[in-house]
């Protein structure tokens, strides 16, 4: 992958999971979502899909970096991300969770999802491709999980890589990389998939996470030192009445008012 600004200039995963690559969400990539027909190479030639930056020096978050990212993991396994995940990372947790609601272990607790005018939002239809080195359709707002789900999932970076039952699943060097500051600048301090804020828990140091999708809202946030973390999920909000609603800010409340106290 290489940016058409900047031609000579090598891409890295490292550059794609910090969201400093220089991709973008460009029309193609916009279109891509509703059209599992189109494949990412088609995407990532169009320089819509790039911003003028040169890759590495500016962070500009993007959904289509961790689709890469999915459709990498794909090619270079031979396998859908959504089977990788399951065999390196739900099943060994002992979670039900999937990223197409097929795959959920129990589809009877999937909740409906309701866009802010009360449209029920059917998950079940959610965009899904099995194609390897498609992965682009699921791997930016696809993920069906529960609260407790993804609180395991935190709890695996809390613990170092050790699952709660004691498994390895990362190295401690891998966990820890995760939510450590890989960029920085005066605006913000970026891990892998995740951002670090001192301003969401007073007196604290948190790495933390907003996502929406199909009408869900939800947000993290997790202390290393202190081993402490809170998982919201919301619905019933819209992006068209985010800011009088203003849903992010809910979620933050709910964290500080869960987030656990001596």
């Amino acid at each position: 992958v290489r940016s058409p600004y900047f031609a000579d200039v090598p891409i890295t995963l490292r550059m794609i999971m910090t969201h400093t690559a220089s991709l973008a969400d460009g029309v193609v990539f916009n279109n891509a979502l509703n059209n599992s027909q189109i494949p990412v190479k088609t995407v990532l030639l169009d320089r819509s899909s790039f911003s003028s930056a040169k890759p590495g020096t500016v962070h500009n978050y993007s959904n289509i970096d961790y689709a890469v990212v999915g459709s990498i993991c794909e090619t270079v396994c031979g396998k859908n991300f959504d089977t990788l995940a399951k065999e390196l990372l739900f099943e060994p947790l002992g979670l039900g969770c999937s990223y197409h609601a097929a795959g959920v272990a129990d589809a009877s607790k999937i909740a409906l999802l309701y866009d802010g005018d009360a449209t029920v939002v059917n998950e079940a239809k959610a965009a899904f491709s099995s194609v390897v080195g498609q992965t682009m359709y699921i791997t930016q707002g696809n993920l069906i999980a529960s609260a407790t789900d993804y609180a395991q999932i935190l709890c695996l970076l809390l613990n170092g890589g050790l699952s709660s039952d004691g498994i390895r699943l990362l190295t401690e060097e891998s966990a820890k990389t995760v939510s450590s500051v890989l960029y920085e600048d005066s605006a913000y301090k970026v891990g892998f998939g995740c951002f670090i804020q001192d301003n969401v828990i007073t007196g604290k140091t948190v790495f933390t996470h907003t996502g929406s999708a199909y009408g869900m809202y939800s947000a993290y946030a997790a202390d290393l030192s202190g081993k402490d973390g809170v998982v919201v999920l919301t619905t019933g909000a819209s992006g068209t009445k985010e800011a009088p609603t203003e849903i992010y800010n809910v979620d933050l409340e709910m964290i500080r008012l869960l987030w656990p106290t001596d």
